[in-house]
Formats: structure tokens, sequence, C-alpha cells
């Protein structure tokens, strides 16, 4: 897990959605899917329920929301 990747994983929660957040961080729509999944492979866990073209958070997602938040804060 890298910077990059919480990046990715922070701005698909903010746009609510796999594509919008593709357009925010102006990379492919397959990028940003594959850096969710290695991000899933990674932790062993699912982050996201996806439905349809929106995404909602798991209790794993959530806690890894907060701790990005965490994060980002003490990069600051």
């Amino acid at each position: 897990m890298d910077i990059h990747q919480l990046k990715v994983f922070h701005s698909v929660v903010a746009a609510g959605g796999l594509t919008k957040a593709s357009r925010d961080l102006h990379l492919s729509q397959s990028t940003v899917s594959h850096h969710i999944k290695q991000l899933e492979q990674e932790l062993g866990c699912q982050l996201f329920l996806r439905v349809g073209k929106r995404v909602l958070l798991t209790e794993a997602g959530r806690l890894l929301r907060e701790h990005c938040e965490k994060i980002f804060q003490d990069v600051e």
C-alpha cells in the first residue's frame, strides 16, 4: 500500500464512484479500478460494494477512510 493508492481510494469515496473519481484524478477508469483491486488484495478484504455505477463503503472501507483522513492530516 502506498500514498497514491490511498489518494485514489479517498477520491473514489469522495466522488461516490470509480468513473467520477477517474475524471477528478485524470486517470482512466480502468487504472482507478486496478488501484482499488490492488489495495483490496493487499488488505485481504473488500472495501466497496458495487451497486450499478455507485460504490458503497464496507465496514473495512469505512475504517480505511478514517485512517486515510488522519494520514492526510498528518502529511499536511
